[in-house]
């Protein structure tokens, strides 16, 4: 892998903590729209749809995680939260998105 790729997967993963941190959800981040098969991310590793397997960084296309970072940069993703037992889905507002 290149210095252009290391580069966009490390701020991919430093958005996720970023949002880890600030929602308090120590889970997965599901994505509002699919990049190829790639619906979530989580611990940071990225997951096709209903697998359990994380995907290989090397075998993501440039294009895909470009994708993947405009999505969580833009925080078109959400979570599940836990309230009284039962989980919600809860989506980061957008006014918090800094541009």
């Amino acid at each position: 892998m290149h210095f252009i790729r290391y580069n966009l997967i490390s701020k991919i993963l430093s958005k996720y903590r970023d949002n880890r941190d600030l929602y308090n959800h120590d889970n997965f981040f599901y994505f509002n729209n699919k990049v190829g098969n790639i619906n979530r991310i989580g611990k940071g590793f990225l997951f096709n749809e209903d697998e359990i397997v994380p995907v290989d960084w090397k075998k993501i296309k440039g294009k895909d995680l470009v994708a993947i970072f405009n999505e969580i940069k833009n925080k078109n993703f959400y979570f599940y939260k836990d309230i009284n037992g039962k989980f919600y889905k809860t989506r980061p507002k957008k006014r918090d998105v800094k541009k």
